[in-house]
């Protein structure tokens, strides 16, 4: 089923109130999920403080893609959030946002202590964000690698949080790492504030502008959530908000994001941001951001000193108001994947491209493709009992790869490597694939019935 929510809560205007809090938002099922079946793992809830409507209460969730039952997790911990922050009174501070965390955590303990599943069953990551619209301030609490912005009254964007990644590029820290939970509080004053999951944030904050002084996409998150950007001339501000989800949600951003999007904003339309000068509002040259990136990514490819062929990029629209133009496709298979494939290249080449972006579940389909076209490299690549340490980054991506292609005796030694670094919680989540592919492997079943004996305290966390 195709899961998109959206939202507007408004609140009512009075020559005595100093703010009018708007807000819109919603959560839509990836691509990556509609193709598989599986649910949006994300949830997320925005609105007023029940009774202090200056107050906004945005919290988003990203359910872990690993975890069997992360859609339930993300649910859990947003309702649980959402019920204390509604039942407590002003002041909000980092220590309140942190009670809220609490108790999502020993909510989710708990529904596990029933007997349905481990907690690493339902690891999910989640941003709370409460914006105190009369006075611009924020008070936020972070786990993951969602993320939080906000917009100053001096027009500044600005990223509140940081993503919290684990040890490998692609793995995150849920909720269940409370050593990584981060709380503070910013005071504004803030004209609007936006909490997302990563699929939205690999739009807003793309990888291309890492190269450039500032990492965000500010031109696309004015037009999003700085109201002095917003069609006028009679133009309700749910149609408005309405064609900014669309644009979010659209097919046009498939070649850079296939995961769940959510994206939640409140902005106080009581009051307009500075503007700060067209220098600060202008598209970024993505021309140019994608030949250095190709430089610094493939020196090889520029070995001769020449330049390689730039993908055609849409020229940049005249007026902030008709919305942000598409970005240049990200996805390495429309760049160095397809100049490869342009020359020649065979699958083990493609294989190799896709494996340096960190693409291993296509790389993965490409080193099998080569080794069934009989090539020797990529058989002895795939053959899992020359695996040296796992230790090294190679082997590793060794291991991965093997493991998307549903090899179990990779899924093992991945599990007996995470055992040996004391991660049982990861080790776990190898053997429990290593059993579905094959129930009736060696040594598995004692390992079953090891799990099935633990007291509750003792379940992998």
């Amino acid at each position: 089923m195709h899961v998109s929510t959206t939202q507007i809560v408004m609140c009512p205007t009075g020559d005595q109130m100093e703010y009018d809090i708007r807000a819109y938002g919603g959560s839509k099922r990836g691509r990556s999920h509609e193709s598989t079946g599986k649910p949006c793992q994300d949830s997320n809830h925005f609105g007023l403080h029940p009774n202090h409507p200056n107050i906004a209460i945005l919290i988003v969730a990203d359910g872990v893609g690993s975890a069997e039952r992360s859609d339930e997790g993300s649910r859990i911990a947003v309702d649980t959030v959402k019920r204390y922050l509604e039942g407590v009174e002003p002041p909000f501070t980092p220590d309140v946002i942190r009670e809220a965390y609490e108790k999502a955590w020993s909510a989710i303990d708990q529904h596990t202590a029933e007997g349905t599943g481990w907690p690493c069953d339902y690891d999910t990551t989640l941003s709370t964000a409460v914006f105190d619209a009369e006075s611009g301030n924020l008070v936020y609490g972070h786990s993951g690698d969602g993320a939080i912005l906000a917009i100053g009254l001096n027009g500044v964007v600005e990223s509140i949080t940081t993503p919290q990644k684990g040890a490998e590029a692609n793995s995150v820290k849920p909720l269940r790492d409370l050593s990584a939970w981060e709380f503070g509080q910013r005071d504004g004053p803030f004209v609007s504030v936006m909490a997302m999951t990563d699929g939205v944030l690999d739009l807003l904050m793309p990888g291309r502008l890492k190269l450039t002084d500032e990492p965000i996409y500010i031109r696309l998150v004015s037009w999003l959530a700085d109201f002095k950007f917003f069609e006028r001339k009679g133009t309700p501000i749910e149609d408005c908000f309405a064609k900014r989800l669309s644009y979010l949600y659209s097919d046009i951003h498939k070649g850079i994001t296939n995961d769940d999007l959510t994206f939640i904003a409140a902005m106080n339309i009581h009051v307009t941001s500075e503007y700060r000068g067209d220098e600060y509002y202008k598209e970024p040259d993505w021309a140019a951001l994608n030949e250095e990136w190709k430089r610094k990514a493939y020196p090889s490819l520029y070995k001769d000193g020449g330049a390689s062929k730039e993908d055609p990029v849409e020229e940049p629209i005249e007026e902030i108001e008709e919305g942000p133009i598409e970005q240049p496709d990200e996805n390495p298979v429309t760049e160095i994947v397809k100049e490869a494939i342009s020359k020649g290249s065979e699958a083990l080449e493609r294989a190799k491209a896709m494996l340096r972006m960190g693409m291993r579940s296509l790389a993965a389909l490409q080193f099998r493709a080569a080794a069934e076209e009989g090539d020797q490299e990529a058989k002895e690549y795939l053959d899992t009992s020359t695996l040296g340490s796992l230790d090294d980054r190679e082997q590793m991506d060794r291991c991965l790869i093997a493991i998307a292609l549903n090899d179990v005796a990779a899924c093992l030694l991945m599990a007996e490597y995470w055992s040996s670094k004391g991660e049982s919680d990861k080790a776990d989540v190898f053997l429990r694939k290593a059993r579905l592919l094959d129930p009736t492997i060696e040594g598995l079943k004692t390992y079953s019935n090891r799990l099935d004996s633990m007291s509750i305290a003792d379940r992998p966390r």
